[in-house]
């Protein structure tokens, strides 16, 4: 069984972090000093900490209530409890008991599996996971929570939690694994980056809030140590095996948790009305802010919901603090999304440098008579420039040093860059941001020259953006933090007010080791189960809402479509996968692929709506889906337009010109034929009434349907 431990990192120097929530230190109780004593790890760092996402993380409860709720500590007798249940004012100097009880073995409140071991497989320049069971095994409710001495490049889901006694559940551990340095060999690694899990005993069940361990900080105990081991994820292992187990179990308890909670009892009158009346207030300050070009509306909902609490208190609805907090936990996940600026990657992200990379290495390889066959891409997709040279120049086995390819390709790539196109929806989002007057920074792994060099080629990005930051301008590139932190402070902005925008997976980790709010956009297709820390995974930018996370909502949505700038494809009908008409009852004109290979990489997948012509036939409305069908699984992109009428026999071979005019969805998947049945014909009628609007129906007088 092959396992290593893993090579220090920069961010794991010693000290323990929390996530999101700041740790109060408690070195002036008289405990510190025989702690610290005790304890091989250094303590007294400041950290951060995440929201809970446990089976209960719809009922986050507010610090202000929770605290005027439990004045006094909760039951369990520490250092400085004498179960009184009475607050414990710290004295100069510890007592003689509570010195001795430092020396007394802890009774341990959970049972943890793995116990002392958080394994996770070997992969280099990859985000990992590793799963660990948590039982109470107490009578007691019992509050825990993960610290770690790399926050990072580390997090948990959940970062902690309330157990019932006997409850169980299954947390994952998300680390970055940095590639070795000066050529050394995983056996050789050391780490110092370590995990601790903390247990408070608590009374009764309540919301988990984190301040829970500050205000009762006296009566937590350290449950375990875990260290780093990695596993060899290609051969055989027991350990991996069961990790691979504990995963699939917390990923299907993911799952059922979000599905909505069933009603468990009557509404009470009045509760939700405070909250729809600020959605409502919201939604005509947004649009008020649409008519007069004002700036971003982050401050007024800020303030409004920071001063939510006089609402609650002079509000009659509420006539239970229950009912308080039930509201107060809505306006906090509200509050929790805002956001005031927007941090954004660019190539992968913004334009679709790939492709060209892409052409370019086909024809580079050949000379060394390689071939470019993408299996790479995952790889230095997010990379540096000089990581990216690096992988290409190792994992071709090229004959020639990483500088010497460098000073081969770039001249390349520079007489490329005209060629770059913007993907879809890249204008309009960041010309949206510009026009309300949201602060945007370009944040990327390339150089800032390079970058400013990129964006040259597109009319008016350059003063769209209110930073540019490249990597040359930080000590370490994504996914370090650096760039991001740098970004936004140049903006002048803390990280947790900002929302990153990316296309990798190293640019996603970047974004939440800077603490931001992150919207994950896979640049590979079949790949999002990699981007699981982020906030949000959309399918492109066409997507993306805005207003979910505070800023101005787009307007150009029209009867559930949004216009596109029209795009042309044609040729002869061909036979598809034969389940259009015999499985869904829906016959689809298909379309070779081949000839439109650069289209399908550019446009992203999902269902988009148009016209269809053919020269004997005539011009019909069409809704049609790009992408690789993930009910079916389709192994490649396909094109499959579902022509709106009723014809009499088959027309394949007949030459089909299509203009495709707007965007209805993203693609996804199904539980069922059914549901994946009723949901095209939705997209149907969606489509049908669209194509009669000015705006579409325009489009069908175009020669070139006819011609």
């Amino acid at each position: 069984m092959t396992m290593t431990e893993e090579k220090p990192t920069s961010d794991g120097k010693g000290g323990w972090g929390f996530f999101k929530i700041p740790f109060r230190n408690s070195s002036g109780h008289g405990n510190a000093a025989s702690s610290a004593a005790t304890s091989p790890f250094p303590s007294g760092a400041s950290s951060s900490s995440t929201s809970s996402h446990l089976h209960n993380h719809h009922q986050h409860q507010h610090h202000h209530h929770h605290h005027h709720q439990h004045h006094h500590q909760l039951g369990y007798n520490g250092p400085h409890g004498d179960g009184s249940g009475q607050n414990q004012h710290p004295t100069p100097s510890p007592s003689v008991s509570s010195v001795a009880k430092s020396f007394l073995p802890t009774k341990r409140r959970l049972k943890l599996d793995p116990s002392e071991k958080l394994y996770f497989p070997y992969e280099p320049g990859k985000q990992v996971r590793s799963a660990i069971k948590i039982k109470n095994t107490s009578k007691s409710h019992v509050a825990f929570k993960f610290q770690t001495t790399a926050p990072k490049s580390c997090f948990m889901r959940p970062p902690g939690a309330i157990l019932a006694p006997g409850e169980t559940i299954i947390a994952t551990v998300f680390k970055f694994v940095e590639p070795p340095e000066n050529n050394e060999k995983p056996m050789d690694q050391r780490s110092r980056v370590k995990f601790k899990i903390m247990s408070l005993k608590v009374k009764g069940p309540m919301d988990y809030v984190p301040e829970l361990f500050d205000e009762q900080k006296d009566d937590v105990s350290k449950e375990q140590i875990l260290r780093v081991i990695f596993l060899d994820p290609e051969r055989p292992n027991p350990a991996l095996d069961k990790l691979k187990r504990q995963l699939a179990e917390a990923d299907a308890a993911v799952e059922a948790r979000k599905k909505p909670p069933e009603e468990t009892g009557p509404k009470m009158i009045g509760e939700g009305l405070v909250i729809d009346e600020w959605k409502e207030r919201r939604e005509r300050y947004l649009a008020q802010q649409q008519g007069e070009g004002a700036d971003s509306p982050f401050l007024f909902i800020s303030t409004l919901l920071r001063h939510f609490s006089v609402v609650l208190s002079s509000s009659p609805a509420f006539t239970s603090r229950r009912n308080a907090r039930s509201v107060a936990s809505q306006v906090d996940d509200l509050y929790g999304m805002l956001t005031s600026c927007v941090l954004i990657d660019l190539d992968g992200t913004l334009i679709n440098t790939d492709g060209v990379v892409g052409d370019i290495l086909r024809k580079y390889l050949c000379k060394y008579g390689k071939q470019w066959d993408g299996r790479e891409s995952l790889k230095i997709v997010g990379q540096t420039p000089l990581e990216a040279a690096t992988t290409i120049v190792e994992d071709y086995g090229l004959p020639c040093k990483v500088d010497e390819f460098n000073s081969e390709f770039y001249p390349l790539f520079s007489a490329q860059m005209d060629k770059i196109k913007s993907l879809p929806g890249a204008n309009r989002l960041i010309r949206h941001l510009k026009c309300h007057g949201v602060p945007v920074a370009l944040a990327s792994n390339s150089s800032r020259a390079n970058i400013e060099s990129k964006i040259s080629y597109h009319e008016g990005w350059k003063e769209c953006f209110s930073v540019i930051v490249g990597s040359d301008e930080v000590s370490k590139g994504k996914p370090s933090p650096d760039i991001f932190l740098e970004a936004a402070k140049r903006l002048n902005k803390d990280p947790e007010d900002c929302l990153v925008i990316e296309d990798s997976v190293p640019g996603v980790m970047a974004g939440k080791a800077a603490g931001t709010k992150v919207i994950a956009v896979p640049s590979l297709p079949k790949q999002t189960h990699l981007y699981t820390s982020a906030d949000e995974v959309i399918n492109s930018l066409l997507d993306i809402r805005p207003e979910k996370w505070g800023l101005p909502p787009f307007q150009d949505w029209i009867e559930n479509t949004l216009p596109i700038d029209p795009w042309h494809i044609g040729g002869p009908v061909i036979k598809g996968f034969g389940r259009g008409s015999k499985v869904l009852g829906i016959p689809t004109a298909n379309l070779s692929t081949k000839d439109y290979a650069d289209e399908l990489v550019e446009h992203p997948s999902g269902v988009y709506f148009g016209w269809a012509g053919l020269a004997t036939r005539g011009v019909f409305k069409m809704v049609m889906s790009i992408g690789w069908n993930p009910y079916f699984n389709n192994k490649e992109k396909t094109i499959e337009p579902w022509l709106l009428h009723d014809f009499a026999e088959d027309f394949y071979g007949e030459e089909l010109r299509l203009i495709i005019v707007g965007y209805i969805r993203p693609e996804a998947n199904f539980s069922s034929l059914e549901s994946l049945i009723a949901k095209i014909h939705e997209d149907r009628e969606v489509a049908e009434k669209a194509l009669d609007l000015p705006t579409y129906v325009k489009f069908k007088d175009d020669p070139y349907l006819t011609k």
